[in-house]
This record gives C-alpha cells, structure tokens and sequence, in this order.
C-alpha cells in the first residue's frame, strides 16, 4: 500500500479519541434546555415580573469572576450587591425579565435583588451523616452533597487542599 504524502497521518489512538469525541457530541442536544415559565405567563397583562420557585433553594456563584446583584431583573437596574466566585446565594423565586443574551430571560430573586440565572448553579443541601477520617488506601472517591465541599490535607487540619462543588466528584 503505497502513502499520499499530502495526506497528514493520524495514529490509532487518536483516531479512536476524535471519533469518541464526535459521536459523543452527536449525542449532545442541539440547543441547551433552559428554564422556561409556563407559555401563559408571557401573557399576563400588566404583569411584570412573573415569578415561579426556583429549580433549588440555594444557587452557588458559578463564575470566575463577581457578579452584580440588580434591584429589578434587567441589566439596565442599579447594582445593590455583589457576589464572589462559589459564594452561596439564597433563591427565593424564579422570574422573568429582560435577556442579557438570547434564549435565557431567567433572574433569581433573592434575599438582596436579581441575578441572572446564567450566572448561578442551583444547589441543595444534603449532608451524610456518615465522616470519613481512616482512608486505608491512597484516597477514594466521593460525590460532594453539600454547596461547596473543603477537602483537607488532614481530617482536622486547618489547610484546605481542594474546594470542591456540589455534585463533582474527586478522587483523594
């Protein structure tokens, strides 16, 4: 079998790897499913802010950066408060308001203002009862229940090694 040399040669393996890669985004939905209110609300006379529970009762700030917290759920309202990367955030209700980009109209009322749902991971609290301190072998894996887990260099030590958020896994 002779070889194009036009042709640029890939291995087995990374052949493998961009064909997972392929099939594995076919089976991605097209468009992200985003938080609606029901169709009947859009038209509400004289309703502003239609408001519905939230998908949790707290959300985690899911942004490398701060966020601004608005006295009403559009971009244009005052700033009334700030908050910080994985910060935990009470959610009173679900609204909507005006879209800072397309396909996603949903603000987060809560105890301070209105924060767009883009920037929020909806989270619940569920702690196990059960603590883990006599890990035989080198680590094992767990499934974080809480908003933010602080895994540590000891079960009692005061330096944290990892942050880890709610439903992530990590191996020790």
């Amino acid at each position: 079998m002779t070889r194009n040399k036009d042709i640029p040669q890939i291995s087995r393996r990374d052949f493998l790897k961009n064909t997972s890669a392929a099939l594995a985004g076919l089976a991605l939905p097209i468009s992200s499913p985003v938080l609606s209110l029901p169709p009947d609300h859009d038209s509400a006379v004289g309703a502003t802010h239609v408001r519905r529970q939230p998908p949790a009762p707290m959300g985690r700030i899911a942004t490398w950066w701060r966020q601004a917290v608005h006295s009403e759920p559009t971009l244009d309202a005052p700033q009334v408060a700030w908050k910080s990367r994985d910060e935990i955030i009470s959610l009173t209700n679900a609204v909507k308001g005006e879209a800072p980009w397309p396909r996603n109209p949903i603000w987060y009322h809560t105890d301070e203002g209105f924060i767009h749902s883009g920037y929020v991971q909806p989270v619940d609290c569920s702690p196990s009862t059960e603590i883990v301190t006599n890990v035989t072998e080198r680590g094992f894996w767990g499934q974080v229940c809480v908003p933010i887990a602080e895994a540590r260099w000891q079960p009692d030590g005061a330096r944290v090694r990892h942050r880890v958020p709610r439903g992530r896994c990590r191996a020790g």
